[in-house]
């Protein structure tokens, strides 16, 4: 018999982490689960901490399997290791640096199960230096797809494959692959929440985003800023290329392609740089956009101070709606 939900967990250099991360996913209420690890040619403990774990939780050891990966290839292609091995109805991803709740999986499953959808998600708890938020999957509910796909390009609403349980059937219309890190998981779920034609939504935080200072996500000079936009240019084309092949709305390109070029303003300062990385950028994108709803206020403003070079007030704005969530809601708020 088929396990109920396949947890897939891509590993790499999280010795510190992996611990609390197993102890929460073999500690799940729900019973009928797998789990499939994949080892990215890990060069620390993780695998041997994984392993020590287990002794621990002997009724998860036939549930779980450990893929090694003969090279690193990336976070990508380590998720879509668990995919293609995966034998679950239902398909979950966990970062192996998060943790989850204890009755996560259950409480999705049986939401899924009872309202028949293709896609359950949850809110999520983010920390970031000791400091805890709460992050809700959908600050306003999307009337129709059309919608939900744009709050989704627009960074209106999360995007974050990991609060998510999913048909395993969804992958097998063929998704596109990231090709890189940064931005992956906005590849996938834009694919899955596409394909999907149910969406169910647990307004309920229950698994935990932890930030570490040296993660992708929390990149704060300007060269690591310029990698990640190396990273971004990539991810992005996939997606261009899913909605060119999808026939879907232009205007999804338009802010895809808009997105690009606000982090290639942002970072490319000089013109000795934009030389070296303008292959990075659309520069097609230069339509108005002060007066397109696509767009929400601080993206506007963020727009017109890199076009006018105001760097200063551009990282300082940048800086306060990343640190402060009551003064980023206020400002991302959807016109």
């Amino acid at each position: 018999m088929l396990p109920k939900v396949s947890v897939i967990v891509p590993v790499y250099g999280v010795e510190q982490y992996i611990e609390k991360c197993t102890r929460s996913l073999f500690e799940q209420t729900l019973e009928d689960i797998e789990f499939i690890f994949v080892d990215d040619c890990t060069q620390d403990n993780s695998i041997e901490i994984l392993l020590h774990i287990l002794e621990d939780y002997p009724h998860r050891q036939q549930q779980t399997r450990i893929i090694h990966h003969e090279t690193n290839k990336g976070l990508p292609i380590a998720r879509k290791t668990g995919i293609e091995n995966a034998t679950g109805k239902y398909i979950a991803h966990c970062d192996s640096d998060d943790w989850i709740d204890k009755e996560m999986y259950s409480i999705m499953y049986n939401k899924a199960e009872t309202d028949n959808c293709d896609v359950v998600v949850c809110d999520v708890f983010k920390t970031e230096c000791q400091t805890t938020n709460t992050i809700s999957y959908f600050p306003k509910k999307p009337s129709d797809k059309d919608s939900l796909l744009k709050d989704i390009l627009s960074n209106t609403c999360s995007h974050y494959i990991w609060a998510l349980l999913c048909k395993s059937s969804v992958y097998q219309y063929g998704l596109k692959y990231p090709e890189a890190s940064w931005f992956e998981d906005l590849v996938f779920s834009t694919q899955i929440f596409y394909y999907s034609q149910k969406i169910g939504y647990i307004q309920k935080p229950m698994y935990h985003y932890i930030i570490r200072p040296t993660s992708m996500t929390n990149v704060q000079s300007l060269d690591k800023k310029r990698r990640s936009l190396i990273q971004m240019k990539k991810n992005t084309d996939v997606l261009l290329s899913f909605i060119e092949e999808r026939q879907i709305d232009k205007k999804y390109e338009n802010i895809l392609k808009f997105f690009q070029t606000l982090n290639y303003k942002a970072v490319i300062r000089t013109k000795q740089q934009d030389q070296e990385y303008k292959q990075y950028n659309y520069s097609s994108t230069k339509g108005p956009i002060l007066f397109n709803k696509d767009f929400n206020i601080i993206l506007k403003i963020r727009y017109i101070l890199v076009s006018l070079r105001l760097y200063g007030l551009y990282d300082w704005l940048d800086k306060m709606t990343n640190t402060n969530p009551k003064y980023k809601n206020k400002l991302t708020k959807t016109q």
